[in-house]
Parts: C-alpha cells; sequence; structure tokens
C-alpha cells in the first residue's frame, strides 16, 4: 500500500483521495504500533499518520459540503 501510495500519481477524484489517506494514516499507525523499540522511527510515522488524518479531513469536509450545497 505505502510503495503503491509513493510511486502512482495522487488520483484526481477527492473521494478516492480521502480513502487513500484514510487508509495510509491506518498504515502509518499500524507500523508506528509495532515499532516501539526505535523512537526516531515511531515517532516519524506517528507524525507522517497526523498529516494524512488532517488530508483526509480536508478532503471529507469538502466532500460533505460539495454533496450539501449540489442541486
Amino acid at each position: 500500500m505505502a510503495d503503491l501510495a509513493q510511486t502512482a500519481p495522487a488520483p484526481p477524484d477527492p473521494l478516492a483521495r480521502a480513502q487513500l489517506s484514510g487508509l495510509l494514516t491506518t498504515l502509518c499507525l499500524l507500523q508506528a504500533a509495532d515499532l516501539p523499540a526505535d523512537a526516531g522511527r515511531r515517532l516519524s510515522l506517528l507524525r507522517k499518520a497526523r498529516s494524512h488524518a488532517r488530508t483526509t479531513t480536508v478532503l471529507t469536509a469538502y466532500l460533505l459540503n460539495d454533496s450539501t450545497f449540489r442541486r
């Protein structure tokens, strides 16, 4: 999943980007949970997860706003 996200271009559809971002958030959190010994790597993964989560939130808000005001 991480390799796909790094090599593939970002999908143009906001819904697909929100889904990918949500999956990457989960992936980073799972990887961070598996690395309790390496604090530096764990912190890096948690920061990546936070960044992906913010992207997911922004895209979801955009999609909700768009669907609410669509006529």
